[in-house]
């Protein structure tokens, strides 16, 4: 069929394969011939790809860096000018926040510099152990945004001097920490006789160590319940969230303890507990079930709350960073859990802020809020091993 006719490659001729090559020279697939005359290109091109995939990355958490540095500065400026009628304690914490996160005059020079159409630099590329010069180049910034953009990280790095300037030093350690520390490690070191003594109606409990084996009332994995009464030798009757079921358990008799009890949940103090400004999470939500997540973006209850508990960041992630958007503009309270880096970004940008409690912190988080100028009350619940790092 017109179309459909086999192509050839003439080795002998090297171009495509006409009648006379096919009946006298050696021939093979024109397809073929030129899949291998492409290999090298190919790779390239590849290669190409996947250095710009790389560079984009990098664009974007450049971008991502210079939005949350761009929020610090906002933040210290309004905790500055609300700073400005307080007490000498909160001015002093307002500068110090201020000079942290403002940008140094030699990198706003530099900025400017590199904007100047006679401004020059020249690039090298130093290879190996030896520091051979690989590549070089003569760059002008003010007609190469990529140029700018790698001497402005450096800068902001402390990689990029003036001559003569001296090496940067690390920032000296405040004489006094900025927040009163409040650990409660050891609080709930309880034996189980104790926990047995403690339990009372409306008290959470999980499996204990002398669990009942096939017992699967708490559900799998296993999970919390509610003591709904206390009996005679130790006996106590728990309903289990799983199930929905009652059962009795013993704990202490003859030595059997199946139970274990939880610690009281702490309530955030972010500053309201309750009223129309304020929101619980857990409580609006039960279970977190899609639909009442979805009502609660849109029927307006958001648009009130100036106070907001239980954010469930580790179990909904996009569902959170939505909700923060929506109360952004207006919060003062925030207890957010287990967070990712997406919604501390979101938390540092917030204008009104004043008290953060986080559960589940990381030392990552731990370095972020404390550039939060504009923050009066901050609650951390973490592992002790992150306190220390």
């Amino acid at each position: 069929m017109p179309g459909n006719t086999a192509r050839f490659w003439c080795e002998s001729c090297k171009r495509e394969a006409s009648a006379q090559c096919v009946e006298e020279h050696l021939i093979r697939s024109l397809k073929k011939a030129r899949v291998e005359e492409a290999g090298p290109l190919l790779q390239t091109l590849q290669q190409a790809d996947a250095a710009l995939d790389q560079v984009s990355e990098m664009l974007r958490g450049l971008q991502a860096k210079a939005e949350q540095e761009k929020a610090g500065v906002a933040a210290a400026l309004k905790g500055l000018e609300d700073a400005m009628g307080a007490d000498g304690a909160a001015w002093e914490q307002a500068k110090q926040a201020a000079l942290q996160a403002g940008v140094s005059k030699s990198t706003a020079q530099l900025a400017t510099d590199l904007f100047d159409a006679t401004t020059r630099c020249r690039v090298t590329v130093l290879r190996g152990a030896a520091g051979v010069a690989a590549w070089q180049s003569d760059v002008r910034p003010a007609t190469d945004a990529a140029a700018r953009l790698l001497l402005l990280q450096l800068a902001c790095r402390g990689h990029l001097e003036e001559p003569g300037q001296q090496p940067r030093q690390p920032s000296p350690a405040p004489s006094a920490p900025r927040w009163k520390e409040r650990p409660n490690e050891g609080k709930w070191a309880m034996t189980e006789a104790d926990m047995a003594a403690s339990m009372a109606v409306g008290s959470r409990v999980a499996r204990g160590r002398n669990w009942s084996k096939g017992c699967d009332a708490d559900g799998e994995p296993p999970g919390l319940g509610t003591v709904t009464a206390k009996k005679e030798k130790g006996a106590v009757s728990v309903r289990w969230d799983y199930s929905g079921v009652v059962r009795c358990h013993c704990m202490g008799f003859d030595g059997t303890y199946q139970l274990r009890l939880l610690p009281t949940p702490l309530k955030p103090h972010i500053g309201a507990v309750e009223g129309e400004s304020f929101l619980d999470v857990k409580t609006t939500c039960p279970m977190f079930l899609p639909k009442g997540m979805s009502t609660l973006l849109t029927d307006g209850r958001l648009a009130h709350v100036r106070y907001l508990a239980g954010l469930p960041c580790d179990v909904a992630p996009f569902w959170s960073c939505k909700v923060l958007d929506l109360v952004a503009p207006r919060l003062e309270g925030l207890q957010m859990v287990s967070p990712l880096q997406r919604h501390v970004d979101l938390a540092l940008a917030m204008p009104h802020l004043r008290s953060l409690a986080i559960t589940g912190v990381t030392g990552e988080h731990l370095e972020l809020v404390n550039k939060m100028a504009s923050l009066r009350s901050l609650e951390l619940h973490c592992k002790l091993e992150c306190c220390r790092s």
